[in-house]
């Protein structure tokens, strides 16, 4: 079944100093590895791991050829 994910309040210095979501995640990730980012039921995802997830899909996609900067769709 459906359950609503909840989300964590984050610093809005940081959130100012970011230019995407991105920079967000990667600044939460170094500064707050073990702060979760949400959850989802009884999950919990940290930025850290949040930060390791997106920096793996964003080399795969380098891997395939994807450009900086380029968009693509899912």
């Amino acid at each position: 079944p459906y359950r609503q994910a909840t989300t964590r309040k984050m610093d809005i210095d940081t959130i100012l100093q970011a230019d995407t979501l991105a920079a967000i995640i990667r600044q939460h990730g170094q500064s707050q590895p073990g702060t979760v980012a949400f959850t989802y039921g009884e999950e919990e995802i940290t930025f850290g791991q949040l930060d390791a997830g997106s920096s793996r899909a964003a080399q795969g996609l380098l891997a395939l050829g994807v450009q900086k900067g380029e968009r693509i769709t899912y």
